[in-house]
């Protein structure tokens, strides 16, 4: 399952109100939005009439026309190169925080790399808020992880994560056996 959640389009001044209006967001997959109805009505962007999820998803152009991504990775949510994709967007991402922890995750930081939301997202509207309040930090957070992205991604990025990953992290865990010398 996937999902393009986002919303405040980069062309658009967002306003910090909690009322309908501040959140463009959509879940892209049938039944990805199971579970989120409720936390979608609480935080105003939906009427009776309309829909969480939709069928079409968003094009990388249309995705990055927006100032702010929502990313729910794991456990159903964002895949590992949709959360990769957010990030390398000039938008600042609010990934939601999940034991549910892809490969890459020991090298992106919260408030560094992406604003942190709780997985139930009952602080989204609060983060958004900070992000509206704080331009110039929101900024700064979205641009190192558009540079982290974008270098993870890139041929001498990938060499040296799977040099990491096949020498060095197996290294810490399991040490070299001595041979017996029967």
């Amino acid at each position: 399952m996937t999902s393009n959640v986002c919303y405040g389009p980069a062309s658009r001044k967002s306003g910090v109100g909690a009322g309908p209006g501040w959140i463009d967001a959509k879940f892209w997959a049938p039944g990805a939005a199971a579970g989120y109805e409720s936390v979608a009505r609480s935080l105003g962007n939906l009427s009776p009439s309309s829909a969480l999820s939709t069928e079409a998803p968003m094009s990388s152009a249309g995705l990055a026309a927006y100032r702010y991504h929502v990313d729910l990775g794991g456990g159903g949510g964002t895949t590992w190169m949709g959360t990769l994709q957010k990030l390398a967007m000039p938008g600042l991402l609010f990934h939601h925080e999940t034991v549910m922890r892809d490969f890459y995750f020991d090298d992106i930081r919260p408030m560094v790399h992406y604003v942190p939301v709780k997985s139930d997202l009952s602080d989204l509207h609060a983060q958004y808020k900070w992000a509206e309040e704080n331009p110039s930090d929101a900024q700064k957070i979205a641009r190192q992880g558009t540079k982290w992205a974008r270098e993870f991604i890139s041929d001498s990025g990938v060499r040296r994560w799977a040099a990491r990953a096949v020498v060095v992290r197996p290294a810490r865990c399991c040490p070299p056996r001595h041979r017996s010398t029967l």
